[in-house]
């Protein structure tokens, strides 16, 4: 009964549309107690808010960030491909949203870094959005939670995804699942990723591994293991030189002589990350999960005369970091009444991180190394009253060494009223004692129509407040798609903010989509064809002191998606209107491009096995 319950909040709530033929879910029917099933993966359990990977096919993204443009109160800075490309939500900073794959953050323990260059699309079922409730065991504001395919069937799946962009970005992605035997099933997964670049040293290439298993000898037990490897080297030229390049001109800046700040540092990382355990099912209404890890990082930093263009400065670093990890988890579920339903979720992790650097240049040699523990508890109760879900949460940390143990708490409501099967009001209110952060939402759906409102406040430890209103609509007229995504930022003190507090942000930012929605040759090929855009208003970026003014813009793409039998295809034309936009400091989108490189990207992705 409760993992119906699940299934049936577990709707692609972040954007509640669909395409005609593309509702298939992105998995198979588990066998009973299952723990690659899904149910047991999700932060919140009762209503998660989840985008689906049947959904972000069809999304004309360039990158897995991108993706972020079509959701509500996300903000996505494009440092190029590759790069560390910054994501905000809510004016919140983004190493304040925490990443998690498997339970597990993928905050690089070398750098702190949140790199998506780690994730692969093809690896990615669901995301999962806590939309800034804090209800994690690791302390983040914000959470994503990447929910890995990991399909149990006899059956053979195999997928393959192929892009190919301009100036030599190309990307090979695939999959493979299979169970070796009744209760044992393996997926394993490569990807491969290169780009030219189109600025000195902007080229980029990744590989990416992942091998997962799963054993479940009895309904009562599964054990379960998974190992992510990812190999990946950048040039980061830190943008385009604004001393020598006028940013406003389209032949100076998007010429791919234009001088960057940096002509020849770049980074190697090499990760790997593995953890395993096992699921105890007591019953049929708790689990428990005892789960080990090792996240391993190594990160090179070169600025050396070995590239192509010296800029005369030598440096160099070694960076080292481990993650030692033991995590507990414990799930109880209650039927107290036919009506009320309650889920109590308890989980502490115990980190023990290594880091170690060594810092070259002509003059200096530093050497330091520490080590330090991590003590981290939730306590996590959501309570389901016929249409109402509440929620609260308390969590804390206690470094090791130290007297002082801090403690975070937040709490949740939210209320689904049905006028019948294919339309629902929700309203959601949230509160989180870190940042203050508050938040209230509203939003409608009848069959595949949705709109929705929110209003949020939080006030950060620098005493600066902000506050704003997202909203988000789909609508379908005949054939005819509107998609979109709009947000009001109301926060007005900008001037006053010093140079260490906050990145400036656009007071309006969105995303709006035009399709022609169809099916052609007797619905055997399902296709959305239409214009996109990206826009932003006037802000800057940078410190107060030292900014750069990124003026009012807009995108405008061109793009068809496809589906046809088992494969999925797309072309996307980008600035077809060829102007010079960029959304971060000196790094422009790419130009249209002529001849050639004027189709912008193509991309297929095919089931050719199942």
């Amino acid at each position: 009964m409760f993992f119906c319950l699940i299934s049936v909040y577990s709707q692609d709530t972040t954007h509640n549309h669909s395409n005609k033929n593309t509702l298939n879910v992105d998995t198979v029917y588990f066998q009973k107690f299952i723990s690659a099933d899904h149910n047991n993966q999700y932060i919140n359990k009762f209503s998660p808010d989840t985008l689906t990977r049947s959904r972000f096919l069809w999304y004309p993204a360039k990158s897995l960030e991108n993706i972020f443009d079509n959701l509500p109160g996300y903000y996505f800075k494009f440092h190029d491909i590759g790069q560390y490309n910054p994501l905000y939500f809510n004016g919140i900073n983004s190493n304040s949203t925490g990443i998690l794959r498997n339970g597990i953050p993928i905050t690089d323990p070398a750098d702190s870094s949140i790199d998506f260059n780690l994730l692969s699309r093809n690896e990615i079922s669901e995301l999962e959005f806590t939309d800034g409730y804090g209800n994690n065991t690791f302390g983040f504001i914000n959470t994503i939670n990447v929910i890995q395919r990991q399909l149990f069937q006899f059956k053979p799946y195999t997928e393959i995804s192929f892009w190919q962009d301009r100036y030599e970005n190309l990307y090979l992605d695939g999959n493979y699942h299979q169970n070796i035997l009744k209760n044992l099933n393996f997926n394993f997964g490569i990807t491969k990723h290169s780009y030219k670049g189109h600025y000195s040293n902007s080229d980029f290439d990744r590989w990416l591994g992942r091998f997962n298993l799963t054993f479940a000898p009895s309904n009562k037990l599964n054990f379960f293991a998974h190992l992510n490897y990812a190999k990946i080297q950048k040039g980061i030229n830190g943008g385009l030189n604004s001393a020598l390049v006028n940013m406003g001109e389209n032949e100076e800046a998007l010429s791919s002589a234009a001088p960057v700040i940096n002509s020849d540092f770049y980074q190697i990382k090499e990760r790997f990350d593995v953890d395993f355990g096992t699921v105890f099912f007591s019953g049929k209404n708790s689990l428990t999960k005892l789960q080990l890890f090792v996240n391993n990082s190594f990160v090179k930093n070169r600025d050396e005369e070995n590239r192509s263009n010296p800029n005369g400065i030598y440096y160099k670093s070694n960076r080292l970091g481990v993650n030692y990890g033991i995590l507990l988890n414990e799930v109880l579920k209650f039927r107290l009444t036919s009506k009320i339903d309650l889920i109590s979720t308890t989980e502490g992790v115990y980190i023990y991180n290594i880091y170690h650097n060594d810092i070259f240049d002509p003059n200096h040699f530093i050497n330091y190394t520490y080590n330090t523990g991590k003590l981290m508890v939730k306590e996590n109760i959501d309570l389901k009253i016929n249409k109402l879900i509440l929620s609260g949460y308390i969590n804390g940390y206690k470094i090791k060494n130290s007297d002082i143990a801090k403690f975070n708490g937040g709490v949740k409501a939210g209320y689904n009223y049905y006028f019948d099967s294919s339309k629902v009001f929700t309203a959601q209110a949230i509160y989180d004692n870190v940042y203050n952060y508050s938040s209230f939402k509203l939003s409608f759906r009848s069959g595949v129509n949705y709109i929705s409102s929110q209003i949020y406040y939080h006030k950060a430890e620098t005493e600066n407040s902000f506050k704003g209103i997202n909203n988000s609509l789909f609508l379908r007229l005949f054939k005819f798609d509107i998609d979109g995504v709009y947000s009001f930022n109301l926060t007005d003190n900008y001037p006053t903010l010093q140079y260490f507090h906050r990145y400036f942000f656009p007071k309006h930012y969105g995303n709006i989509s035009f399709a022609w929605h169809d099916a052609a040759f007797k619905n055997k090929l399902e296709y959305k064809i239409g214009v996109t855009s990206h826009f932003w208003s006037e802000y800057f970026e940078g410190s107060a002191q030292n900014s750069l003014r990124i003026p009012a813009n807009a995108t405008f793409d061109f793009y068809l998606i496809g589906k046809i039998g088992r494969a999925t295809f797309g072309l996307t034309v980008e600035n077809i209107l060829d102007r010079i936009i960029y959304n971060s400091a000196y790094y422009p989108f790419m130009d249209r491009g002529g001849f050639l490189n004027a189709l912008s990207r193509f991309n297929i992705t095919w089931n050719f096995f199942n």
